[in-house]
């Protein structure tokens, strides 16, 4: 995980796989530093613990990604936001907390939820001007049911999103 400043934001950033087909050898996922203060205000210390133990050291390794939400979705003055959606799916080792106090933070890895997958909520980058780095926002993440047909992927997955396992590691 990384840290990067433009004169429009200031944003972490990791690499996941090429899972949209850009041509890349990896893509870049990024969540505003903006996103994480309001985590941090709220007092969500498992997200953050997440963000750090699971994303940052795991995106890379994502095992599928599905597109579109079958579910309505509005952001700004887009009616149809749920169709640019990615969920990325992780099968991580450990889940993450974040312990210690506001001074000296730190992750701390605990037992994933059992017969579950980790989900990444992902947003296309509509601002290159502003974060030419970026090529997704992460937006949520989450630890959902695993299907009981394929246990690395979310629940009922092939009636889910728009459009399934629209890459899937081999």
């Amino acid at each position: 995980m990384e840290f990067r400043y433009s004169e429009a934001g200031s944003y972490y950033w990791t690499s996941a796989p090429d899972f949209a087909g850009l041509g890349k050898d990896r893509v870049t996922i990024a969540a505003s530093t903006g996103s994480l203060q309001n985590r941090v205000s709220r007092g969500v210390r498992t997200q953050l613990g997440q963000f750090y133990g699971v994303i940052a050291t795991g995106a890379i390794n994502a095992v599928a990604a599905h597109k579109g939400l079958k579910r309505s979705m509005l952001v700004g003055d887009d009616q149809d936001a749920h169709e640019e959606k990615y969920v990325l799916v992780l099968n991580p080792p450990h889940d993450a907390c974040l312990v210690g106090d506001r001074f000296e933070p730190r992750t701390s890895k605990i037992d994933p939820p059992p017969q579950q997958v980790f989900v990444i909520y992902l947003t296309p980058n509509k601002k290159r001007a502003d974060f030419p780095d970026v090529d997704y926002w992460i937006e949520h993440w989450t630890w959902v049911d695993a299907d009981a047909t394929d246990p690395r992927q979310p629940f009922g997955f092939q009636e889910r999103y728009d459009e399934p396992c629209v890459w899937e590691r081999p």
